[in-house]
Formats: C-alpha cells, structure tokens, sequence
C-alpha cells in the first residue's frame, strides 16, 4: 500500500516567520519542541483570542492535556522586529498561570476560555461549541485602504503598522498593506 500524499501542498506544516503566537512545548521525557499559530500558506484569523482557542482546543483533543506526556505549554507573542517573545500564560495539565501581559493577561473572553477548558477537560466533553467564542469581525476596508492618502510619511505608515501589530493584527496582512500604500502614496511618482 502506498502512502497517499495530502492534497494541499505545506499541509500539517506551520509558519514560524508570520504566526502571531508561538509555543514551547515540555514533554515529560524532557524534550521541548515549539508550535506556531499559523499554518504553511494558510491566513491567520483576525480574531487573535479565537486563534488561540482553535489551537488550545487541537492540543486538547490530541492529548496534549495528558500529566503523563506533557509537564506544560508555554504560549508566546512573537516580537515584531526583534527576537523577544512575550509569555502570555502557561497551560499545565491541571491548572494555567497567565503571565503579565498587558493585552492578554485581563483579556475578558481568553479568561473565560481558559476557566471553562480544565473543567471540560476532567468531564472528557471538550466541546468547542461550549467554551470558544466566534470571531469579532475584521473590517479591512475601513482601516487599512489605500484609497486616499491619510499617512503623510514613511516613518507615520510604520509607526501605525507596529500599533496593529501590537493590537493583534498579523504581520504578514500589515506588511502587504504596508507595501501597497507605500507603493500608492509614498514611492517618489507622488
């Protein structure tokens, strides 16, 4: 029998350079590997706390909840322009800490999530409809058109693109957006 390729090329594969999270992963055998948010040539959600639900819930319903295979998951905003991560919280088998983070650490539908996972967890009814919240909508045209020029000079375009980032948004959509208005309004023709 042979071994049947996916349809999707990049399937199963994720995109350490333009997720918006990463994680640490500790085994129990004292192995560490990371995960990332964002699949290989797949679009990120806008709504970053529903990212991170979906991925909570994946780990969830492949085990990784298990004391005896993982000691803890560590969950990380990846920097923008240098390399230093953000912890937001960490998930134990049993319980979860949050870190200090100042977006997500009093972040009203993250800590409900996380309040209703571990009981769903011990009832073994990790039902996604139960404990996740659907996406606040992305409304693109309304704060990232290029239809007029409203940022004067390079360094006010990139002084609004690290705002979103900061605000969640990923970093793939603000550099193409960033490209495209630069390219409208900022290149020398204008």
């Amino acid at each position: 029998m042979t071994k049947q390729k996916s349809q999707w090329y990049g399937a199963g594969k994720f995109d350490p350079i333009n997720s918006t999270f990463k994680s640490k992963c500790y085994y129990s055998s004292g192995v560490m590997s990371p995960g990332y948010s964002k699949g290989l040539y797949s679009n990120e959600g806008h709504d970053k706390i529903v990212v991170l639900e979906k991925w909570i819930l994946r780990l969830a319903n492949l085990g990784y909840f298990d004391n005896q295979k993982i000691n803890k998951i560590e969950f990380y905003t990846k920097s923008f322009l240098q390399n230093n991560d953000e912890l937001i919280f960490t998930l134990y088998p049993t319980k979860y800490t949050m870190a200090n983070h100042p977006k997500y650490s009093l972040d009203e539908r993250l800590i409900s999530f996380l309040n209703k996972l571990y009981p769903a967890l011990e009832s073994k009814k990790v039902d996604i409809l139960d404990i996740s919240h659907k996406a606040i909508p992305f409304q693109e045209d309304k704060v990232f058109h290029t239809a007029s020029k409203w940022l004067k000079s390079e360094v006010e375009l990139m002084t609004f693109v690290l705002k979103k980032h900061k605000e969640g948004i990923a970093e793939g959509f603000l550099m193409a957006f960033a490209d495209r208005y630069r390219t409208k309004w900022l290149s020398d023709s204008h």
